[in-house]
């Protein structure tokens, strides 16, 4: 009998995990595992979610005058957003401009010192490894903020400069990671800045991959979205405005303001031409996410006057219809992180860190509010 109760409470127990999709851990958790939370942001996920990482500023003045102005903190998460562990590795680098993870958790590239440093970390053992410093003299890359890993390699964007340190073109480039410290680690994928003059006055873009991007350029009063895919220019749009865009496996996710006032949330298949409007009314998303095979989307809506946040996601095996994410409706502005394949994100406020769940599926839609 007690071996039935016992079965039937750890049911129960995996069920309520499983039905709160959402678990909260606050400073006091958090720094069991040495985590100063006021110095925290929790900035990626590896493709699964089962790996999350996040960067601390450090406190100690003595490590922060010998260069050491930063911690990476390295989560593993179970099934139920359970926080297994964290690996914390102190980084010998003065500033961070951005992070990367490989689609499985283990690696981890690091882009600091204002673009011209480029770190890798073994996300398991924490070894950190120079791939690339800029040498005075010597030809190289310099990045310009973004960094990401595309169909198995990370990418960057940035330009390339000459021995003398002129600026040779804007470029994407992938990062070769066998071939560290040489001249063969940045290979050009796209010279992105040839395709910006093509367009001209562009106002913003999101890179896929090393060959395929999605850029917004203003022609008089309107906005033209377009589509690159190698070499190949696509005219996809025309808006007053676009509010923000997330693009993933040739697809983009963006909110468009028309002539009349009215703001689309919008899902286009650039392969297949099929569109979806997830939301033709005057509701102001904004924060777009886009999973990677771009059938799950999550944006938000912002409550200004009470510094409130409500996120809200889309499904392609539900048509993509609109859904409130319950577990995070008008709270305390933050900053929200989603996994690679959907189904993890993390959200962080003054009050803590929430590291929650996805619906895997809804009975019904609710309609969003409208502040």
């Amino acid at each position: 009998m007690r071996k039935i109760l016992s079965a039937v409470f750890i049911l129960i127990f995996l069920q309520t995990c499983a039905a709160a999709a959402q678990i909260e851990y606050n400073s006091s958790y958090l720094a069991r595992y040495g985590v100063d939370f006021s110095r925290f942001k929790m900035a990626t996920f590896s493709e699964n979610g089962k790996v999350g990482v996040g960067l601390e500023k450090v406190n100690s003045l003595k490590l922060r005058i010998k260069g050491d102005v930063w911690i990476l903190r390295i989560f593993k998460f179970d099934t139920y957003n359970r926080i297994l562990g964290i690996k914390s590795v102190l980084l010998p680098v003065s500033d961070i401009d951005n992070i990367a993870v490989d689609r499985k958790g283990k690696i981890a590239v690091i882009i600091s010192q204002y673009g011209t440093e480029f770190l890798k970390v073994n996300l398991q053992s924490g070894k950190i490894k120079i791939l690339f410093k800029h040498t005075k003299g010597k030809p190289g890359f310099r990045a310009q903020i973004f960094l990401g890993y595309r169909d198995g390699n990370f990418i960057a964007q940035g330009y390339f400069y000459d021995s003398k340190g002129y600026w040779l073109s804007n470029a994407v480039a992938k990062l070769n990671l066998s071939h560290p410290n040489s001249s063969n680690f940045f290979s050009k994928t796209w010279n992105i800045g040839k395709t910006f003059k093509q367009l001209g006055n562009v106002k913003s873009w999101w890179i896929v991959s090393g060959s395929e991007g999605f850029i917004a350029a203003q022609k008089g009063e309107k906005v033209n979205l377009y589509h690159f895919d190698n070499g190949k220019i696509t005219h996809l749009d025309t808006a007053k405005a676009y509010g923000g865009f997330a693009a993933a496996n040739h697809r983009i996710l963006y909110f468009a303001l028309r002539p009349n006032g009215i703001r689309q949330t919008i899902i286009k298949d650039t392969l297949s031409g099929k569109t979806w409007i997830l939301e033709n009314s005057r509701t102001p998303y904004l924060y777009p996410y886009l999973s990677e095979n771009g059938k799950i989307a999550v944006f938000a809506l912002l409550n200004l006057k009470l510094a409130r946040i409500s996120f809200f996601y889309a499904r392609q095996t539900d048509n993509f219809k609109v859904h409130p994410l319950k577990n995070l409706q008008n709270v305390l502005l933050g900053v929200f992180r989603l996994s690679g394949n959907g189904k993890r994100y993390s959200f962080q406020n003054k009050n803590g860190l929430f590291i929650g769940s996805l619906p895997s599926r809804e009975k019904s839609s609710l309609p969003p509010p409208i502040y």
